[in-house]
This record gives C-alpha cells, structure tokens and sequence, in this order.
C-alpha cells in the first residue's frame, strides 16, 4: 500500500500539501547533469600522458633500462591507457541519460580494448624493428637487416607476403 497522500485545499488556496509518511521509497531527484568535466578531463590527461607523451618517454628514457626480453616504457605506457580508459567509457555509459543494454555496453568496451590492443602490438612490434635496425623506410627485400637472413629465399617470401597484402 503506498503511504503518500497528496491533500488539496480548497479551491481559492493555492497551496498544495504534500504528506510522505514513508520515506523508503523517496529517491534523490536526479537534477539534469551538464557536461561531465571530471570524466573528460580524466580521459584527457591520460591520453596526452599515455598515448602522445608514449614516444616522448621512449625517448628520453635510456634504452638500457628495458632490454628486449622485457616491454618498453612504451609498452607500459600503452597498457595503462588500456587498463583505463575502458572505465572511463564504462562510466559515461553509466552516467548517461538514455540507457544502453548491457550487451551494447560491452560490446563497445570490448571493440575499444581489441583495437588498443592491435595497435599496441603493431606499435611495440614496429619500435622492436627500429631497434634491431630494420629501416622502415626501404623495402623488405632493400633493407639490411633483411639481407643478412639466412635462407635467401625466406626473403623472397617475406617481400611477396608484404605485396600480398598491400594488395589486398
């Protein structure tokens, strides 16, 4: 049985009585929210620290202090970027007026954290390369590293599997 009662007076009196004997079933009202700044501000910063100052960290921190057996500075800097950034796009969704499923939520949450992921492997793949002393800007079969590969022919493969896929 619901205890609240609303009571008019009559009808020359504007006042409006409002009585809530139970206030267990009261929720806040939920006032219209404007632009979320904390959350934005928090995607913001992470992603200059993260995602632009990646290369600038690479950089100045000496290549010694990450052997190639281990992830680079790069790489931690990419795995921070992905463990947080799926919180904060959670979190948007959570705040957001119109309600998503669930399904969708995580769906968009697992595209974003597969993507990340392929571009962190394809970045810290291609750092390990410039590393070793592969040039990026010669072709497979021109390119000195390449050229000390033994068998011969593996090089071949590799140039026509570049040009596969560049075709494609």
């Amino acid at each position: 049985m619901d205890t609240r009662h609303v009571r008019r007076r009559g009808r020359g009196e504007d006042l409006e009585e409002l009585m809530i004997d139970d206030f267990r079933d009261m929720k806040p009202a939920r006032s219209v929210e404007g632009f979320h700044w904390d959350i934005w501000l928090l995607m913001t910063l992470q992603n200059w620290i993260f995602d632009f100052g990646r290369p600038i960290a690479a950089l100045m921190v000496p290549t010694e202090l990450f052997p190639m057996h281990l992830p680079s500075v790069g790489d931690y800097f990419h795995m921070m970027y992905n463990l947080i950034t799926p919180f904060c796009i959670l979190k948007l969704f959570e705040r957001s007026h119109t309600k998503t499923s669930s399904t969708f939520r995580n769906i968009c949450v697992i595209i974003f954290v597969m993507g990340a992921s392929i571009h962190l492997v394809g970045d810290s793949v291609n750092h390990r390369l410039v590393k070793l002393g592969y040039k990026l800007h010669l072709s497979v079969r021109d390119n000195p590293m390449m050229q000390s590969l033994q068998p011969r022919g593996l090089v071949w493969k590799l140039q026509n599997q570049v040009l596969v896929l560049k075709l494609t």
